[in-house]
């Protein structure tokens, strides 16, 4: 009778434990449930390209459904507003954005933050305030970098021309920043001009052709993304200046790592897109399930590429990820 007593109170008490365990996971979402919004500027290149395959081993390895959807090109700030508004009315439970203007999305953002709607910002980030994380390369210090190095190669008198793209995309502000507050340090070194482009090779080159035509003294140039790197690329060897001018360029695809290879740009800050990729659906999920307390930044390294370092074993994967 107390052998029976016992294992039905032994009963009892496994399936309370039982009811219990199952009211927890009542209580959080189940990650199959989860759908998160992924919207780059656009996904066409090689940096999106490599973003989107971050995204897909996150999504695959915490079980999460996910989409990635970007614009036509890095200015279309309306297509990509029309992308949030759709996200929001498929009830996403995350938003993932690289915003194309750091002022334009604000609205939905907040609609959608107000709806409880997880928004995280990778790459370049918004003013709004609400979101729950940004996740990328720190901007300011990245350019300060790339000033850094072009003071490296020269040890006279540098005069540069900047080749920047959207002027109103954060991290083309902040990149930019960071190199004036260091070049600012330096007392021999005069800034010639300044110019933004839309995210384009061929129109970067034609304003790289028009800074050099303009200012003939130029003998470095820093370029702060992908096209604009090609750009100025391209137009260093249209001219043939490859032995006068310095060039500091941002981000690698096999077409930047060629003309690091060929002299026509001399060092690349690569960044890592992957990562930016994967550590936002890894903090989106968390924010959904309030497991952790994400802090306001999560920064991704970079790494200076130049011809003495780009076949080293240990950058292969950071330089050469395009190969896979």
């Amino acid at each position: 009778m107390t052998c029976l007593k016992s294992k039905k109170l032994w009963l009892v008490m496994a399936c309370f434990s039982l009811a219990i365990t199952l009211m927890a996971c009542s209580a959080s979402v189940s990650h199959e449930q989860v759908y998160i919004a992924v919207i780059p500027k656009q996904g066409k290149s090689s940096f999106f390209r490599e973003v989107a395959s971050g995204v897909n081993t996150a999504a695959t390895e915490y079980g999460v459904r996910t989409t990635f959807e970007g614009a036509q090109n890095e200015e279309d700030y309306e297509t990509q507003n029309s992308l949030i508004k759709r996200a929001i009315h498929a009830n996403a439970d995350a938003i993932v954005i690289s915003a194309i203007d750091e002022n334009k999305s604000n609205e939905l953002l907040e609609e959608a933050v107000s709806k409880g709607i997880v928004v995280i910002t990778i790459d370049s980030g918004v003013t709004y305030d609400g979101i729950s994380q940004h996740i990328g390369t720190d901007n300011k210090e990245s350019g300060r970098i790339a000033a850094k190095e072009l003071c490296s190669m020269e040890p006279g008198q540098l005069n540069i021309g900047i080749v920047n793209f959207e002027k109103h995309t954060k991290n083309a502000i902040e990149r930019e920043a960071g190199f004036m507050e260091q070049m600012e340090k330096e007392s021999s070194v005069r800034i010639m001009d300044s110019v933004s482009t839309v995210s384009n090779a061929s129109e970067a080159a034609d304003a790289t052709k028009e800074l050099l035509e303009q200012n003939p003294t130029i003998n470095a140039i820093v370029a702060f993304n992908e096209y604009t790197s090609l750009g100025v690329g391209y137009m260093i060897r249209e001219m043939n200046r490859q032995d006068d001018i310095h060039v500091v360029a941002f981000d690698n695809n096999a077409e930047s790592i060629g003309m690091i290879e060929n002299n026509e740009i001399d060092r690349l800050i690569v960044q890592n897109p992957f990562a930016m990729g994967y550590l936002a659906i890894e903090s989106a999920l968390k924010e959904i399930e309030k497991r952790d307390t994400l802090t306001p930044e999560q920064f991704t390294e970079v790494l200076v590429v130049s011809r003495s370092n780009l076949y080293e074993y240990e950058n292969q994967k950071f330089v050469f990820p395009f190969e896979d």
